[in-house]
């Protein structure tokens, strides 16, 4: 039986406030996703190679993010630190989104499939 400390916020569906551990895999799974995507490199210490360098991106111009290198940094952050993956057919594929409210910025969505049912999105 896998269990992990509970990660959810109060503002997260599905949170409950009197857990502290979590036992349901596919949580796990979603928790070391999204705690690979969103620690920066360098920051986990003993570990430097830990995390995806988005801050790298953020003051980027659309045609200069190099889409194919994102998406490879990812592929590997996932493979080597989420375990719950490993015996999981996934996907990812990064694209670059319009705003939507201000016409001038762009952001980059990382959309992970597990699967070939589940889809995560993240956008940066």
């Amino acid at each position: 039986m896998i269990t992990e400390i509970y990660l959810k916020k109060p503002d997260e569906p599905g949170y409950n406030e009197l857990s502290i551990i979590e036992k349901e895999e596919f949580e796990i799974l979603l928790s070391q996703i999204r705690m690979t995507l969103l620690t920066s490199t360098k920051s986990v210490l003993g570990e430097s190679e830990f995390g995806v360098n988005e801050e790298s991106n953020l003051f980027e111009f659309s045609d200069s993010i190099d889409l194919t290198s994102i998406e490879q940094t990812i592929k590997f952050q996932l493979k080597k630190y989420c375990t719950l993956l490993r015996n999981r057919e996934y996907s990812v594929s990064v694209k670059t989104l319009a705003d939507g409210i201000d016409q001038f910025k762009n952001s980059v969505h990382v959309l992970i499939t597990v699967d070939k049912k589940a889809t995560f999105v993240i956008a940066y």
